[in-house]
């Protein structure tokens, strides 16, 4: 059963669920101390976890690789709202616990004792949970719930009730008014348009239609929830997918509209790392037609670094965009700072090894994929040849490129490796071999002549 594997790993600190939450507790003890008093705001714990994010995790999928919440009611409360939130809080379930035991001994009848004694039980079980999960709308649910039917059952209203019978004074109906207009607001910004939202992101995900069309989507979503920060993420994700390099005018004007995009996210939330380095990227890209660019990318890179200084995912980042523009020294520079910070995750060896087959050395190459596989990295072997065989062919490393197709081709040919070795030898001037390869690939790849003669 998942549930009892589950709660059987809470305790374990050393591997699991256990080790994960007791680094998230501990993320949170620092932001506490940082802000004791009144805490940092809501939903500020994620800002906290970059700052001092466990990178053991990056050995994981990247999704895995964040937490919104320390998992902790009581953690969460006191990073939002300090010492004095969490104090408040406390307080409350106090009181209630209070107004409830000493309900118990004073009703004499049995069954009114044992509602109330289940509906305390019931609220401490909540409280149980609450600290190892996470607090959101749907539990807090149950928690006020539990309140409400303790404060119903504790409570004794009188057998008879004088009622007021006077008009209703005109500033009680304006503030009636008011606070209903706030509430209904106040739910459907907060409810409703982020659900309007979410449609509409469902249709850009699920839906075959064109680019365009789902940009148009991507407006309106973000028109729906202007405050939210992913709407011009995604949007501008969609603005990059748009990108033709060989159209450098009309590439240099989406570029433009992609950064304008994150600064809008950046202006709602300028202590995620994620939107630097989504404009470092976007930078890096851009320096393929225009050199220059590569300057801004690594300033974002470099502001980045400090919202989440241990996170090897930015450095690896930073490496891959200089590896796109065959700076070899340079991208191997960004991994070792990765590897210096964490030498025991897998993925950074992944990289060396392709600087290393990019640069020649088939040995040293080999020796870190080796030690990516002992790290416990998962990868595809072939899939790692391919990639890096076709790297090497636009870096017009013909050799190594031909080298590296040769190696994939033997475990499986795909189209892309197989036109890489032919097109390196043809350009290499060994059309005879490469003419033997054809033959050899098109029984394996029916067409693959047909593409050669096009060119």
């Amino acid at each position: 059963n998942r549930y009892i594997e589950r709660i059987a790993n809470i305790p374990q600190t050393t591997d699991g669920t256990g080790k994960d939450r007791l680094e998230m507790w501990k993320v949170a003890e620092k932001a506490i101390a940082e802000r004791p008093m009144f805490g940092s705001g809501l939903s500020q714990y994620i800002q906290y976890f970059n700052k001092y994010y466990p990178n053991y995790m990056d050995a994981r999928n990247e999704n895995d690789r964040y937490s919104n919440y320390s998992h902790n009611l009581w953690l969460d409360t006191a990073v939002a709202h300090g010492l004095v939130g969490a104090g408040l809080l406390l307080a409350i379930y106090l009181i209630f616990f209070g107004l409830g035991i000493y309900q118990i001994n004073q009703e004499n009848n049995f069954a009114k004792k044992y509602a109330l004694a289940v509906i305390l039980i019931g609220l401490s079980g909540y409280l149980i949970q609450a600290f190892f999960n996470i607090e959101i709308i749907i539990t807090w649910v149950y928690s006020y719930l539990f309140l409400g039917l303790a404060l119903a059952a504790a409570s004794r209203l009188p057998d008879e009730q004088n009622i007021d019978n006077r008009p209703v004074e005109l500033w009680k109906q304006a503030g009636v008014t008011l606070t209903t207009a706030a509430v209904l607001g106040g739910v459907y910004y907060l409810s409703y348009a982020p659900l309007l939202s979410d449609r509409l992101y469902f249709q850009i995900n699920s839906t075959n239609t064109t680019n365009e069309d789902k940009i148009e989507l991507a407006k309106k979503a973000a028109d729906l929830t202007p405050y939210f920060e992913y709407s011009y993420i995604r949007l501008g994700d969609l603005y990059t997918s748009a990108i033709n390099l060989n159209k450098p005018d009309e590439a240099e004007s989406i570029y433009n509209m992609v950064i304008e995009q994150v600064n809008k996210a950046m202006s709602i939330n300028p202590l995620n790392y994620k939107n630097y380095m989504s404009l470092a990227t976007i930078y890096g890209s851009w320096a393929k037609i225009d050199d220059s660019k590569m300057k801004d990318s690594d300033k974002y890179f470099t502001t980045a670094i400090p919202f989440s200084p241990n996170r090897l995912g930015l450095y690896w980042t930073w490496g891959n965009t200089y590896l796109s523009l065959g700076e070899l020294k340079e991208a191997k520079e960004k991994y070792k700072q990765a590897e210096s910070i964490n030498a025991d995750i897998g993925e950074t060896y992944y990289y060396l090894a392709k600087i290393s087959y990019l640069e020649g050395n088939v040995q040293e190459g080999s020796e870190y994929l080796k030690e990516a596989t002992n790290k416990k990295y998962i990868f595809d072997t072939n899939q790692f040849y391919s990639d890096t065989a076709l790297l090497a062919y636009q870096l017009h490393k013909l050799d190594i490129a031909k080298q590296l197709a040769q190696i994939a081709n033997k475990s499986k040919v795909t189209e892309t490796t197989a036109m890489v070795e032919i097109q390196a030898n043809i350009e290499l001037d060994n059309t005879e071999a490469a003419m033997s390869l054809l033959e050899q690939y098109d029984k394996s790849i029916p067409g693959l002549k047909n593409k050669f003669v096009k060119k």
